[in-house]
């Protein structure tokens, strides 16, 4: 069932697998645990979180994975198979979302990489070395994670796969936007935001495009960028997703004056994020402290912090539905323009 997921993935039926897939949890869990139980079975528990890395990054249950990962890995490290290389990918991105510290993204993503090259598995060896790249990047080394990628991008380039490069794509717009390059940021995050039949991809490229507008000050189209991508966050019940928009929508709604607002939405995002226990990645904390102290300035702290305590105590459905209709009517001027409806 697993294994068909992920073709069907890859084939672009996300939506359909990633409801059919939230639904069998209970059974995923308990076959990874069965075969966690014995040398013989092993091999099958690999190949089940093996399969569902693009699941687990689209649905967002990454301490859920985290936790099949760690089953299916346990007692593994002598089995060199390609099994296991999709299963260190799975817990290598995982643990570069969660980031608490139990697991290395370095260690995982590495041997993987190993792993799939010794076997001949091109498709997981890209994928974790752009992983692996934009892990680089977030940790500020860019130089490294430029050469990291060449990897992915070479792979992606010989198989003729759109969906390793969009990956490579946005890895190379983390890296301009680590090294404060927005405008280079916006070209190739914009060239790739169509590419692959990853419909979280897709969605994860559109949120690291808005961001990139929004600080070059291209409020209206960033806005147009984060309404489709809190669409597909939404379609997917992806909440963490959803709530990276709801972050992103309440710096515009700083930008145009709309503070409360702002500190409301920013409220919420906070909120999901202690939730999911998903903090945000290093280049994009000089966004929200930016924000945060342009609220707390020009509404006096008293107040930025009552606005902030009531978007925390907002129900997720409620804040992610405020962020889309505003981002909808805030992108209405680009629409207009474009002569859309």
């Amino acid at each position: 069932m697993c294994a068909l997921a992920h073709r069907d993935v890859v084939e672009g039926r996300m939506r359909e697998c990633v409801a059919a897939l939230a639904y069998e949890h209970g059974n995923i869990g308990g076959a990874v645990e069965h075969a966690s139980r014995s040398e013989a079975t092993r091999l099958s528990g690999l190949a089940i979180v093996g399969s569902l890395t693009l699941y687990i990054k689209a649905r967002g249950p990454l301490d859920v994975g985290q936790k099949w990962c760690r089953l299916a890995l346990a007692g593994t490290e002598t089995l060199g198979s390609a099994k296991r290389a999709r299963a260190l990918l799975c817990q290598g991105i995982s643990a570069a979302h969660l980031r608490d510290g139990s697991v290395s993204p370095e260690a995982c993503l590495l041997e993987a990489m190993r792993l799939a090259r010794i076997h001949d598995d091109p498709w997981t060896e890209a994928y974790a070395s752009a992983y692996w790249s934009m892990w680089q990047a977030n940790s500020g080394d860019t130089t490294a994670a430029a050469e990291t990628l060449t990897i992915a991008q070479d792979i992606a380039e010989r198989l003729d796969d759109p969906l390793l490069e969009g990956l490579a794509g946005l890895a190379r717009g983390w890296i301009h936007m680590t090294d404060g390059d927005g405008s280079a940021a916006v070209e190739i995050l914009g060239r790739v935001c169509e590419l692959g039949s990853d419909e979280h991809q897709r969605h994860f490229i559109r949120v690291y495009l808005g961001l990139a507008l929004i600080g070059l000050g291209r409020n209206t189209i960033a806005a147009a960028v984060l309404y489709e991508a809190i669409a597909t966050g939404i379609e997917l019940g992806n909440v963490r997703g959803a709530a990276a928009c709801v972050e992103c929508c309440g710096y515009i709604c700083e930008k145009l004056g709309q503070r409360r607002d702002a500190a409301r939405l920013l409220g919420a995002a906070h909120a999901i994020r202690q939730r999911t226990e998903v903090p945000l990645f290093n280049f994009w904390l000089p966004y929200n402290s930016s924000a945060h102290a342009a609220l707390e300035m020009h509404l006096g702290a008293e107040d930025y912090a009552a606005c902030s305590r009531a978007g925390a105590a907002m129900r997720e459905e409620e804040a992610i539905e405020e962020a889309s209709l505003r981002l909808k009517s805030i992108s209405a001027g680009v629409n207009q323009r474009s002569g859309r409806r």
